[in-house]
């Protein structure tokens, strides 16, 4: 469903793309082959992914010491494969969220040096 959404070209970028892990048993063979159909899609639908820093301020806030989910590192390996493009946000539905701001350049250079292009826009929205 969400490559179909994608594929409708009414929305401008994919939210959370590796949240289909949440709560998912083990990084297998299964998941990776749905995580690469998806960055195919991106690849061809022209749509950026994004690196979402929620649940990373989640666990941080919750003093958490189980994983959310997501932004798993397996899935930016693999779409480090694909000619992608990303943006990076802090999902802010608290304010408290908003601490993630200052790690969004660290991400950003993450990204950058796995190849990945970063959007600091949105096309269509500047």
């Amino acid at each position: 469903y969400t490559i179909a959404g994608m594929e409708t070209g009414m929305y401008a970028f994919l939210a959370h793309p590796d949240l289909c892990l949440n709560h998912y048993p083990a990084f297998d063979a299964a998941a990776e082959r749905c995580l690469r159909r998806l960055c195919e899609a991106a690849v061809r639908t022209n749509m950026p992914l994004e690196y979402n820093l929620l649940g990373e301020t989640r666990r941080i806030l919750e003093n958490r010491t189980t994983d959310l989910g997501y932004t798993r590192p397996e899935f930016w390996q693999i779409a480090a494969d694909y000619p992608v493009k990303a943006l990076v946000s802090c999902d802010a539905h608290l304010v408290e969220s908003l601490d993630a701001v200052p790690r969004i350049g660290e991400v950003k250079a993450q990204l950058r040096g796995m190849g990945i292009e970063v959007l600091d826009s949105l096309p269509g929205l500047e």
